[in-house]
């Protein structure tokens, strides 16, 4: 983030970016019914990944919408 320069002081990328990210993908690898440890089927987990990069993708796009417009 220091990197970067992008300003984040209160650091709520990290706890509601990534860690929601980790939350979709861990119920595709940790359910009881469907998850890949339990069934050793990826098929959920696959689902769930791509959840996780189409929630990234609208939150680009918005973002950048946004953003722009503010510009």
């Amino acid at each position: 983030m220091q990197r970067y320069e992008i300003d984040d002081p209160l650091d709520i990328t990290e706890v509601h970016g990534i860690c929601g990210i980790w939350s979709v993908i861990a119920v595709g690898i940790f359910d009881l019914d469907y998850g890949l440890i339990y069934t050793g089927d990826m098929r959920k987990l696959g689902i769930q990944i791509l959840g996780a990069v189409s929630y990234i993708l609208w939150s680009l796009l918005l973002s950048f919408i946004f953003f722009y417009a503010l510009k």
